[in-house]
């Protein structure tokens, strides 16, 4: 590989000590290695609802900088009607398509999770995810 090249970044992750649920949920201490996470967690938490856990840096950042945001979008299979369009949580957005079935129509639908520029292009991605979906005969997309 040439200087001029450019790799990918190896991830950097760090250790942190977390617990709880809702409104009780907290951080006690973040850690650079896990030797360091679970002598803290060890001395200290070993005997309480908190865990250890690896939490990457940096998520989603090449996606912050270029301006794309997390969607859900939920499309009709029949007949391509939008029943949800929202701002997700970047935490969930996986850009997966999974079929789902609405309980009140009975109606199946794509659940889908993308990183879009705004509402216009999520619903163009779902477009375009649907066809694709119906073309390889409900075949897993991205």
């Amino acid at each position: 590989m040439t200087k001029s090249s450019k790799s990918p970044k190896k991830p950097k992750y760090v250790w942190v000590i977390d617990g709880g649920d809702y409104s009780d949920y907290r951080i006690e201490g973040i850690y650079s290695t896990k030797h360091n996470a679970d002598l803290a967690f060890k001395n200290e938490y070993e005997n309480s609802e908190m865990s250890v856990g690896k939490w990457q840096l940096d998520v989603n950042v090449d996606k912050i900088k270029r301006h794309l945001k997390p969607f859900q979008v939920e499309i009709s299979i029949e007949d391509s009607a939008i029943s949800k369009i929202f701002h997700s949580h970047p935490r969930y957005v996986d850009d997966t398509t999974r079929t789902s079935t609405n309980s009140r129509t009975k109606k199946e639908f794509l659940e889908m999770h993308m990183w879009a520029k705004d509402e216009k292009h999520a619903l163009k991605i779902a477009s375009e995810r649907r066809a694709q979906w119906i073309a390889g005969n409900g075949r897993k997309t991205r």
